[in-house]
């Protein structure tokens, strides 16, 4: 990753050991490889991976680790930086997607990238969502739900719920 605004990029290969286990935690998030000014990243280009003197490893700078949602029309700002999809989705959905979408790091390949998260945004607010809220509604509508209740039915569900 890079640790000043994607000056410098490392792509991990410094460090085997910890090159390897982001490759496959990003493959079980099912994270899209692309590539960063001629390097391979497994995530977001701000995700910085570190030898501790310690010797273990360390993952810092998370906070764009997933893909950002498919931009709002009519809003302003960089929605790739607080807008993103949750991991559940990403997990879920039928191709890997690139952390870098939509933001000025991905521009290698970026309109596939950023059509692929395109389509996932529109598969979650135009299927996942109203098939959600059309079982809630036929399972519930009878009765008054409690709190707790939607709770955990929400934290099974690949839907953007904060």
């Amino acid at each position: 990753g890079t640790d000043n605004a994607g000056e410098t990029i490392h792509d991990g290969s410094s460090c085997p050991v910890l090159l390897q286990k982001i490759r496959a935690t990003s493959k079980k998030l099912n994270l899209k490889p692309h590539i960063v000014k001629n390097k391979q990243m497994y995530t977001a280009v701000d995700v910085e991976g570190h030898v501790g003197k310690d010797n273990r490893h360390y993952i810092i700078d998370t906070a764009r680790a997933f893909p950002p949602s498919a931009p709002i029309q009519g809003i302003t700002g960089a929605q790739h930086l607080w807008n993103f999809l949750r991991p559940e989705l990403v997990q879920a959905y039928e191709v890997p997607l690139s952390s870098d979408a939509f933001c000025a790091f991905g521009r290698h390949d970026q309109a596939i990238h950023n059509k692929e998260v395109q389509e996932a945004t529109d598969c979650l607010m135009n299927q996942v969502i109203p098939t959600f809220a059309s079982e809630m509604d036929a399972e519930y509508s009878a009765h008054r739900v409690d709190t707790d209740e939607v709770r955990v039915i929400l934290a099974h569900l690949p839907v953007l719920m904060r």
